[in-house]
């Protein structure tokens, strides 16, 4: 009875261990399953990426036609030409310094595009209006790339290139990248070498919090340690580089050497709002030349009394059309900001700031951003700005104003 209860109890713990490794073997089968599933995923995303870079540069076979405002027209949403849904590619030039096209499928913007502004350039995809794929090229020479997910809109990687360094950041996953700093290439690490001391407490915390955000550059003598972080908030990302430099030989006393930002829009562009303004250029410029067609005909008697009327203003007061060329130099605003700059930085005269209320040192301030191409990220500038003709938005980093600007910024800040 013992040795039929023993072989019982033995058939029950070889039942056990058989499920227990039916049960293990399908869990590695799965798991494997489960990478190549991602791996399959992953690639296959990586391939409509590269395909989706390659098709900027793919030679077009469509029609093109230069756009009108006679025969052509936006109706819901959609692009009409000559009464039907467009299909095709549209170019322009607009008086406001603006060319390029813009590619159709049915009324709806699909395809390639192109936008050029004073030796700045972008060009990108769209789908169903929305930019999916952006690069652009500044006449600096900054270039970046930026990929947006097709479903949702929200950015997926970003590739930018700012002199001999080239930064790639994903953010499909969560927030990791691949700088190229001096010829070579790294990666985000997690196991970042800790640096023993020279950290006053504020930058030991960032060093603790993002250190696996850090790459170590070794050059010559020396290292650099470049930090970077992410934030958010409802239209912008924006990227933190943070430069330190240290000792090769301990990996210490680390010396904080600067930082700059990085900002990109969060979500894709609605590429139709971009191409509505254009159209209303368009449309503009039409009238405007139907207003001096119609003016041609006027008696000369018309014609002789606005010559006298400019003739007999001009020694007062300059023409419209010579404020409008010379716009830059006799603008209010930047005459004002000459006057503030000389008497706070050049004269050192900071009780100056003191004739000016809060909204106008307000508007102050942004000028000197203005000035040297800043791009907005709030309505309120962004509006005020784009009207004045002189204003040429290039740059989304605030270093692009010299020390001196910078300290009149902040005393300027300081007042308002």
């Amino acid at each position: 009875m013992l040795k039929t209860k023993k072989k019982e109890l033995l058939k029950i713990l070889i039942l056990i261990f058989v499920f227990i490794f039916a049960v293990s073997c399908n869990n590695i089968f799965n798991f494997g399953n489960k990478n190549k599933t991602n791996s399959k995923s992953k690639e296959k995303q990586e391939n409509q990426e590269k395909k989706q870079k390659e098709q900027i540069n793919e030679e077009y076979t469509g029609i093109t036609v230069p756009l009108d405002a006679v025969n052509f027209s936006i109706e819901n949403e959609l692009l009409y030409y000559n009464k039907q849904l467009f299909t095709g590619r549209v170019t322009f030039t607009t008086n406001e310094g603006y060319s390029g096209y813009f590619t159709f499928s049915n009324g709806v913007m699909e395809g390639v595009y192109e936008l050029k502004r004073n030796g700045n350039v972008e060009i990108g995809k769209t789908a169903g209006n929305k930019a999916i794929y952006v690069k652009t090229k500044s006449n600096s020479g900054y270039e970046n790339e930026i990929i947006y997910d097709e479903n949702n809109g929200l950015i997926k990687e970003v590739n930018y290139v700012d002199g001999e360094y080239e930064d790639n950041f994903d953010f499909s996953n969560k927030f990791s990248g691949k700088i190229k700093k001096f010829g070579k290439i790294y990666n985000f690490s997690e196991s970042t070498k800790k640096i023993k001391d020279g950290l006053n407490d504020e930058t030991e915390t960032e060093s603790e919090n993002n250190n696996k955000n850090e790459i170590i550059v070794d050059k010559k003598d020396e290292i650099f340690i470049y930090n970077y972080s992410l934030r958010e908030d409802d239209d912008y990302i924006i990227i933190t580089e943070r430069q330190y430099k240290g000792d090769k030989k301990n990996y210490r006393y680390l010396v904080f050497m600067g930082e700059k930002e990085e900002i990109f829009p969060r979500f894709s562009k609605d590429m139709l709002k971009i191409f509505k303004s254009i159209f209303t250029d368009i449309q503009g410029a039409s009238n405007a030349q139907i207003n001096t067609n119609t003016n041609a005909n006027d008696e000369i008697t018309q014609e002789t009394a606005t010559n006298y009327q400019s003739t007999s203003t001009s020694t007062s007061a300059p023409s419209q059309n010579n404020n409008t060329s010379n716009n830059q130099s006799s603008d209010e605003d930047l005459a004002t900001l000459d006057r503030v700059y000389d008497e706070v930085i050049n004269k050192g005269n900071e009780s100056y700031l003191n004739n000016f209320s809060s909204s106008q040192l307000s508007i102050i301030r942004n000028t000197i951003y203005a000035k040297r191409g800043y791009i907005f990220k709030k309505e309120k500038y962004k509006n005020y700005f784009s009207r004045k003709s002189w204003y040429k938005g290039t740059s989304y980093s605030e270093n692009i104003i010299t020390p001196n600007e910078k300290k009149l910024a902040e005393l300027i800040l300081s007042k308002e």
